[in-house]
């Protein structure tokens, strides 16, 4: 990782720029949600890395420059061509971890539901946009999907295990006194 984040000189500043930006837009976005500076950020960061690494300068890993869409779906190939489908897999899976993990159960779920259109938007994006060099692959839709899917089931159960061990604990069939005051 080392090696490659010395010899792709884009990487360095583009991440920085990423962190910048999210630092920058959780003030104003954590008050119109009601949420954390820090938790805004964090969401805010698992969006913009996507946009990012989808959207953004194309780095010399890429084999084929087509600009074409391609309608079938490749065999998946966990092994072959660097890990793509992998990298692919896992770029939503922290949005969908954080959000149940960070956000209230509704908000969430709104979350949830707008970050399951992204790779609709990235690969449109690709297809309409051919100056950006990338290629629209309905297979990246897929595997973007189910990292989002993994990614949020495992934050649901966390979530869920967490409310669990936050609540108070009482005695099977006794009621929480309450005290009046007198």
């Amino acid at each position: 990782m080392q090696r490659f984040l010395l010899t792709h000189e884009t990487v360095a500043p583009l991440l920085l720029l990423l962190v910048v930006t999210a630092w920058l837009l959780s003030a104003p976005l954590g008050r119109r949600l009601g949420i954390g500076r820090v938790v805004t950020a964090v969401l805010a960061m698992a969006v913009l890395g996507p946009v990012v690494l989808t959207l953004g300068p194309q780095l010399p890993l890429d084999l084929d420059e087509g600009r074409q869409c391609v309608t079938y779906v490749r065999p998946y190939r966990w092994w072959g061509q660097g890990g793509e489908e992998v990298a692919n897999a896992l770029l939503l899976a922290p949005l969908g971890l954080l959000a149940p993990l960070l956000l209230r159960p509704h908000r969430a779920f709104v979350v949830l539901v707008m970050a399951a259109g992204l790779p609709w938007a990235f690969e449109l994006t690709q297809y309409v946009l051919p100056l950006i060099g990338r290629e629209c692959d309905l297979t990246d839709v897929f595997l973007n999907g189910a990292g989002l899917l993994a990614g949020a089931t495992v934050g649901v159960l966390g979530a869920l295990v967490r409310r669990r061990l936050r609540r108070p604990r009482t005695a099977p069939g006794l009621r929480p006194s309450v005290s009046r005051g007198r």
